[in-house]
């Protein structure tokens, strides 16, 4: 599975914009001067977390990430933004921005629902530390921003779980209209499931034919290239939470038969504990 995240051009404009200088923000990521002058900058996580963690050093804004990732022009958004925009609903629009997270960087949008609430949560695949708050502000207000511009209403979350201390807990509730639980176990945005149906004044189905397919198509090809490794490493750590992976829970993960991967890793024949504990430290080896 590759490590590459594209990092957007627009992010220097940004950056600008809230009076930071991108020098003193590659210093402190410990990347190269002419890191923004690539004409495609490429990469890994652990350089994208440094790049984030190094922006909210660099700022005096305790907001700053809520700010970066609440993008108001149109004309920034990229093509699966634009999508998600489209949608007939707000759940629509979640699952078309988790199914084209993937064409970016090995990273996935998690949504689940249970009890009248649906959980919204980023997952870094690759990731050897806990993301930075910054990043996770940026992702949720980036959520957010979809929901309500596409509503064309305000919408505010039940609650944001944020695995940090509590701090600045005025601007965090502010920001997301809903009460913050902070030093929770995960890094959560909380919904309604009644809000998953509320429809978007910007659905666009004729955009959408146009999008959809093309965003459709590079995901497929994308997936073709990924080899049986790197999709069972995805679907192990998928299933590692909280539960011992079998051979039937990752082939359905898959969409193949158990018989299709049971040469590929003798570990998944048997549930013996022994071998359960092997898989488990070889699919985390494999995340790492």
């Amino acid at each position: 599975m590759s490590d590459r995240f594209r990092v957007p051009g627009l992010l220097v404009q940004r950056l600008r914009e809230q009076k930071l200088s991108c020098s003193a923000v590659l210093a402190l990521a410990g990347l190269p001067t002419g890191f923004f002058q690539q004409e495609k900058i490429f990469v890994t996580t652990d350089e994208v977390f440094a790049l984030w963690r190094a922006i909210g050093e660099a700022s005096d804004d305790p907001g700053i990430g809520l700010r970066l990732g609440t993008e108001t022009r149109i004309e920034r958004y990229d093509p699966a933004a634009i999508a998600a925009l489209c949608s007939q609903s707000f759940g629509d629009a979640l699952q078309r921005m988790a199914r084209y997270k993937q064409l970016t960087c090995p990273e996935e949008i998690r949504i689940a629902s249970a009890n009248g609430e649906c959980a919204v949560e980023f997952s870094w695949l690759l990731a050897r530390e806990a993301e930075p708050a910054v990043l996770v502000d940026v992702c949720f207000s980036w959520i957010l921003s979809i929901g309500r511009r596409g509503i064309g209403a305000p919408v505010a979350p039940l609650r944001v779980e944020l695995a940090r201390a509590a701090t600045h807990r005025e601007i965090s509730e502010a920001h997301f209209g809903c009460r913050a639980k902070f030093r929770a176990a995960r890094n959560a945005l909380i919904f309604r499931e009644s809000d998953l149906e509320r429809p978007f004044v910007t659905h666009n189905a004729e955009l959408l034919a146009m999008l959809g397919p093309q965003l459709d198509a590079e995901l497929k090809a994308r997936r073709s290239r990924r080899s049986v490794g790197d999709q069972m490493k995805i679907a192990l750590k998928r299933l590692l939470a909280g539960q011992h992976p079998t051979i039937h829970a990752v082939a359905r993960q898959l969409s193949l038969s158990s018989r299709t991967l049971l040469p590929r890793n003798s570990a998944l024949r048997s549930p013996r504990s022994s071998e359960r504990q092997s898989l488990h430290k070889t699919a985390m080896d494999s995340a790492r």
